[in-house]
């Protein structure tokens, strides 16, 4: 025969009145899981308060953070004051995901209760993803602990380094640590009796660029190693850099003989604009590409940029191949103005077209050739 039960004279358990007596408990037990679960409070026995059950409310970085500074100090914010003995090494750590290194670190208590920091012993691996961890050892100053861990992972910031090879070859310049898919330009500047060759990436014959100037877009750690040639006897240098640095890139340095007729070459980075060649801050030339003549001393020529206005066009000019003439008419230019570039064929050159390098397609065959500007022209 089915017994009755009354628990207890609380309303909810007189409702177990016409149940059995593990159904009630089942039932109960339930219940109180539950109001854990979306409450979390407990009450001591000492004082009898209800405490907050504690959860970590941010973290500084925040979760997924990226480009997060090398010697960040980490923080972790929580929802109460917390009891300051249990935030340490072991209930707080940062760790490397690509080789589960935990990071050396001292823990420490702020003017706010709720806030501990953690400050790295050494600086962080750049470019690299950490995982920081709170467990549920943390408790809060009435004993009450997290119902579960709280995790939070972050990217440092890319770094650039630069060297030179050889090391007396020349000077380099651009190192340092850049937002990812920032824009950032190394700079090498030869040694007298060296020219500049190219740029490398370290520990590969990888030629990444052959302009002393070299404007990329940050994608990850890199090392850069600027190439320098040394001027071989009865040779003459002839060496390029583009002013600003960001502004273009340049082709043509290197080691000739006396008498030499050389082609040089400056292309404007986007948002800048060719301006003209300037020997000892002399202008040469307002062409981007034009022949000088290696003379019996070193040479060294400067491409001069300007910057575009957001309310104009760039006209970017260039010859192909670089000997075959001379270009005039590049610049910034309002919407809506009509420009006239020209070409000059060199000697032993005849002009053919002028190209779109945007769409392939032929612009003109008149080496004088007027368009009214309506976007950027290259």
């Amino acid at each position: 025969m089915k017994k009755n039960y009354t628990l207890t004279k609380n309303p909810f358990f007189r409702t177990c009145k016409n149940y059995s007596r593990i159904f009630c408990n089942k039932w109960f037990m339930f219940l109180l899981l539950f109001a854990f679960v979306i409450g979390c409070k407990k009450t001591t026995e000492e004082t009898g308060i209800i405490g907050l059950c504690p959860v970590v409310a941010s973290t500084d970085p925040m979760d997924k953070a990226v480009d997060v500074v090398l010697n960040k100090v980490i923080s972790a914010t929580f929802n109460t004051e917390m009891d300051a003995s249990t935030i340490n090494s072991s209930t707080f750590t940062i760790k490397q995901v690509s080789t589960s290194t935990i990071l050396s670190g001292k823990i420490a208590a702020t003017a706010n209760p709720a806030i501990f920091t953690f400050t790295p012993d050494v600086t962080m691996l750049p470019f690299t993803k950490y995982i920081g961890t709170v467990t549920m050892g943390a408790t809060n100053k009435f004993r009450t602990t997290m119902v579960a861990d709280y995790v939070f992972s972050f990217t440092t910031i890319p770094q650039i380094t630069v060297s030179a090879s050889p090391i007396a070859g020349g000077t380099v310049s651009g190192a340092g640590v850049f937002a990812q898919g920032s824009k950032v330009t190394v700079s090498a500047i030869p040694a007298t009796g060296y020219t500049f060759t190219n740029w490398t990436d370290s520990g590969t014959v990888n030629i990444a660029s052959t302009s002393p100037n070299y404007q990329y877009t940050i994608a990850g750690n890199r090392a850069l190693v600027a190439n320098f040639t040394a001027v071989i006897a009865g040779n003459f240098a002839v060496n390029l850099s583009s002013n600003p640095a960001a502004g273009g890139t340049t082709i043509g340095a290197g080691s000739y003989n006396a008498g030499s007729t050389i082609a040089i070459s400056a292309l404007p980075n986007a948002g800048y604009s060719f301006v003209n060649w300037t020997e000892n801050g002399i202008a040469v030339s307002t062409s981007s590409s034009f022949q000088i003549t290696a003379l019996a001393t070193n040479r060294t020529l400067v491409a001069n940029f300007s910057s575009v206005a957001s309310s104009q066009y760039a006209v970017v000019l260039s010859s192909s191949p670089s000997l075959g003439g001379t270009t005039s008419g590049s610049g910034a230019f309002n919407a809506g103005v009509s420009v006239t570039v020209v070409a000059a064929q060199n000697v032993g050159y005849t002009f053919t077209n002028w190209t779109d390098l945007t769409t392939g397609t032929i612009a003109s065959t008149s080496a004088s050739y007027t368009f009214v500007l309506s976007s950027n022209r290259n």
